[in-house]
């Protein structure tokens, strides 16, 4: 009996430190991808200035590495994070990143990636 009331105080104070590491892991993977998706549009947008206004992620697929789990995760004209929530793309911010990371990831993650964290990838103003 006192074995398993050990084990079990054990497993309560283990479970929320591994959840918590998961989730500053899937917030540093999807700030990864920000920045790879980010990366992409620009170099999109230098080789085909032309087509800014009308392009999706799907123009800029070819620009991420096909050996990368984001790359199968952009389907179509959208580009979806870890979480299952799409990242946005924009192209009225000349000299700034593009890519922001939704509402719906921010909040799942605030509790371990405040505002801060995200720095330039995540904007209120614009958040979906």
């Amino acid at each position: 009996m006192i074995v398993v009331a050990i084990i079990a105080l054990l497993a309560a104070i283990a479970v929320p430190s591994a959840t918590r590491a998961r989730k500053r892991s899937q917030a540093a993977q999807i700030l990864s991808e920000a920045r790879l998706l980010n990366a992409a549009q620009e170099q999109f947008y230098t080789e085909y200035p032309d087509k800014i206004a009308g392009s999706s992620f799907a123009d800029q697929k070819p620009y991420v590495d096909k050996a990368s789990s984001l790359y199968n995760r952009i389907i179509g004209p959208y580009a979806y994070d870890q979480l299952g929530n799409l990242f946005y793309g924009y192209v009225d911010n000349p000299g700034g990143p593009q890519i922001t990371i939704s509402s719906t990831t921010f909040s799942a993650l605030s509790d371990v990636a405040p505002s801060g964290y995200w720095e330039e990838y995540w904007n209120p103003a614009q958040a979906h």
